[in-house]
This record gives structure tokens, sequence and C-alpha cells, in this order.
């Protein structure tokens, strides 16, 4: 049986390639069920966000296109917010059609660690046109204070 370089690239074949095999190098994944071979290791698409703050508030944006504001749930755990969602594809077209298949169908999510501590009760999410805002205000914390002292006489007890 003849062994190519690409044949042992990915089978991860022990021997070395015959000599005179082919030195081209092709870099694959390997296929899922449905065939189509960048999905095999993607279980969940991961949406891209814009994160940042003011002095007030931390304020999240994501466009996420192709969904209703009932197919996303936004949740907040201490500093961690996670988006999650499902994009769902109106027809099933097999893979054999496509020339082109870049936009991704199925669940999706995404993580941000907050760089401050919000108030969770608080938090707004509003998705409108495919843009999803999630504002969420700061906990207002002194940086300093000022703390009277009182003048007392030597004769009283501490409470």
């Amino acid at each position: 049986m003849s062994h190519t370089l690409i044949d042992h690239i990915l089978n991860e074949d022990t021997r070395a390639p015959e000599e005179g095999t082919d030195a081209a190098i092709v870099i694959a994944r390997p296929q899922s069920a449905n065939g189509a071979p960048w999905a095999a290791a993607v279980r969940e698409g991961e949406l891209a966000v814009d994160v940042y703050q003011t002095d007030g508030e931390i304020v999240i944006i994501a466009v996420i296109g192709g969904v209703s504001a009932e197919d996303i749930a936004v949740e907040i755990h201490h500093d961690v917010v996670t988006i999650r969602g499902v994009r769902k594809g109106d027809d099933q077209v097999p893979y054999e059609r496509y020339l082109t298949q870049e936009c991704y169908w199925g669940p999706f999510s995404r993580t941000v660690v907050l760089p401050a501590e919000v108030l969770a009760e608080e938090a707004a999410a509003r998705f409108r046109q495919g843009v999803l805002r999630i504002v969420l205000p700061k906990v207002a914390r002194n940086q300093s204070m000022s703390v009277p002292v009182i003048a007392e006489h030597s004769d009283e007890s501490y409470e």
C-alpha cells in the first residue's frame, strides 16, 4: 500500500513517507457526520462583543443577526456575564449543494468577565435591529471618606 506525505500527516502514520511522495501539505479538519469538514470540532459559535465602561456603568454590545429576542438569554453571576442563544436556519440545504458556507447556524455563547462589581438586579438588556446592548450599573463605592474623631474623657468606657 502506498503512503503519501498527506497520509502520513493526517493519519499520524509512524512510518516515514515513501520516497518520491507528494510534498504538498494540506491542512484539513476531520469531517462531521453531515460531511462538513469545518463542523466537526465546532459545537457552539462564539459572539464578537464590544465592552466599554463609563464612570457609572459597563456596557456590552453584540451584533447577533438572524435571531429574535426570545432566542437570547443573558445571565449574570458575580463578575461574569454570559450571553447564550440559538440561530435557527430557515432551510436544510445538503452540504454538497453549498459553494460557500461561512454563516454559523446553531447554538452560540459568549462569556465576559467584568472589570468591576455591578448591580445585577438593575441590569438592562435591549435587542433592536440585530444588536444586543446590555447596560450594567456599577456598584458605587466611595474611594475615600473622612471619619470624624470624637473626643472622649478618659473615665468613659468603650462600647
